[in-house]
């Protein structure tokens, strides 16, 4: 791995043979969190959504200017656009990307065309209940970011151009910027990738605290149409930016000890969360500490390692997103790989008294009418 500053972006290569193909992903620190801004005490409103709708614009142009297939992610703090490219197109293409994301002229018409197909994407999504129930168990594991899920709905419906313009003014500049590629890369040709050089204006992301000390269990049950759940146990703790790769490194294998794949983990400066899915919803937190020991340490580090490496080699597109995203997250991916590694038992015990966190639930079922229900 190689890392190094174009223009004050950061770059990461990753340098692999991959026959070839190069994958990349150009991250931008914007999510659907950062929906009010302080500027020079003035408070300025983003959107949870204005994301979301730009970056589909730009895949838009993309495709219709270069004929270039993008995805697009948008998480809590970033979203990114990623693609597969070749050894002798991939320094062109990363500056086509560059070149939209830069470019101060928006086609209002092609904006606003791309706001009703993001509608009536967002619309379709909706119906399906595992869309829904991931998106609203994470005002629960966002909860100190101040995240909703109604924010999602009803910003996407108000996003205006002129709420993409305040985005990109004060959100959009080189050191919000992470380039990570994977694949055989040359770092000379990368350095010479035309960055625009601005200079950034001091931001600050404004959420609502509450003190968690005093925050309990929560669930969310409703009726519907059909059954789904998920659950979510919360570490909670302050805000902080020590050892955010190894919380989630450490996060991971308790993960893996109580869920055995079936888990996600949410961890940044602000949170930290497992998510655990088509498992039965009841009390975990008790387990937490009651799970950790030798041989559950060693057979998750197997389980996890085995299953991550088959996760790169069969699919690269989403690993170079995931690099970019938890970038923003404050994790560095291969200091969160070392540590799974080498990680044991004590270790990971030590860690969790050090922080010091305090353990909650949160619960989603979505019921049909004739179901049983509740929480074990």
């Amino acid at each position: 791995m190689q890392a190094f500053e174009v223009a004050d972006s950061i770059v990461c290569m990753n340098n692999t043979p991959l026959q070839g193909d190069v994958y990349i992903s150009i991250t931008t620190g914007i999510g659907f969190t950062s929906r009010k801004i302080r500027v020079d005490k003035v408070e300025k409103f983003i959107g949870a959504s204005t994301a979301n709708v730009y970056f589909n614009y730009v895949k838009t142009v993309l495709k219709k200017k270069y004929k270039l297939e993008v995805g697009i992610s948008v998480s809590a703090n970033a979203t990114s656009v990623y693609w597969k490219s070749s050894e002798e197109q991939y320094v062109t293409e990363m500056q086509y990307v560059l070149n939209e994301l830069f470019n101060n002229f928006i086609d209002e018409g092609l904006f606003m065309k791309e706001k009703k197909s993001t509608i009536e994407r967002f619309q379709t999504h909706y119906k399906n209940l595992e869309f829904r129930g991931r998106l609203k168990i994470m005002e629960f594991s966002h909860k100190n970011k101040d995240y909703q899920f109604e924010y999602l709905t009803k910003d996407l419906l108000n996003v205006t151009v002129e709420e993409v313009r305040t985005m990109r003014n004060y959100l959009l500049f080189p050191q919000n910027l992470f380039l990570f590629i994977h694949g055989s890369t040359n770092k000379d040709a990368v350095k010479q990738l035309a960055i625009p050089n601005i200079t950034p204006t001091h931001v600050q992301y404004l959420f609502r605290l509450e003190d968690y000390h005093f925050l309990q269990d929560e669930a969310f049950i409703k009726k519907s149409k059909d059954d789904y759940q998920c659950g979510c146990i919360k570490f909670e703790r302050g805000p902080t930016f020590e050892h955010i790769s190894k919380e989630y490194a450490v996060l991971t294998l308790i993960g893996e000890m109580l869920f055995n794949g079936y888990f996600s983990i949410e961890v940044d400066h602000m949170d930290a969360s497992i998510i655990y899915f088509e498992t039965p919803l009841r009390k975990y937190k008790h387990d937490v500490i009651r799970i950790i020991d030798r041989d559950n340490v060693e057979k998750a580090k197997i389980r996890f390692l085995k299953r991550f490496d088959q996760f790169i080699g069969q699919q690269p597109h989403a690993f170079v997103e995931m690099a970019g995203r938890h970038h923003f997250d404050k994790i560095n991916i291969y200091e969160w790989y070392d540590s799974i590694k080498t990680l044991n038992a004590k270790e990971i015990k030590d860690f969790v008294q050090v922080r010091d966190y305090k353990i909650r639930e949160g619960y989603i079922h979505y019921y049909k009418e004739e179901s049983k229900y509740g929480i074990i």
